[in-house]
């Protein structure tokens, strides 16, 4: 079951979690009339390697900055959301990857550990995202759950 606080788009201002070096890179690119309306930190890069990173998504792409304290945030990813197809939390042991699936690719976007997960209620990023793609005219399927949820639910079915 997911938490309340995963049920709501925006629970508060997503700008308020980001460091201000993050939100001015994001500044720095972002479209007029652009805003943050989901952030979400990490506590590990797509390599493995434990320093933050940070996913942002606006009501027309998704954006993955990298945070490490000794160097400015770089760019890591952008995609549309209308290039999104769907949204998927892979779940291994002692981490995680948060994926994309577009018409010919999947992109992992974010990897996490267990206690990220947990602290920064990524379980609640695939629902935000969908809600945005609906929000900006898109057709989003409807499942049950995303991330370990859906997994127990087919590990209950065989």
């Amino acid at each position: 079951m997911t938490s309340p606080k995963s049920e709501e788009l925006l629970p508060k201002d997503p700008k308020d979690e980001l460091p201000e070096s993050v939100r001015e890179e994001f500044d720095n690119i972002s479209e007029p009339q652009e805003d943050i309306r989901l952030a979400i930190s990490s506590d590990m890069s797509l390599d493995g390697i434990f320093e933050d990173s940070y996913l942002l998504a606006t009501d027309k792409r998704i954006l993955v900055f990298s945070g490490n304290h000794y160097k400015h945030p770089e760019l890591l990813s952008e995609i549309l959301l209308s290039d999104v197809n769907e949204v998927k939390l892979k779940n291994y042991v002692g981490n995680g990857v948060l994926e994309v699936e577009t018409a010919d690719k999947s992109i992992e976007l974010l990897r996490f550990s267990k206690t990220a997960f947990h602290k920064n209620d990524i379980a609640g990023v695939p629902k935000a995202i969908d809600r945005l793609r609906e929000q900006a005219g898109q057709e989003v399927d409807k499942r049950k759950d995303h991330g370990d949820e859906t997994q127990h639910e087919s590990v209950k079915g065989h």
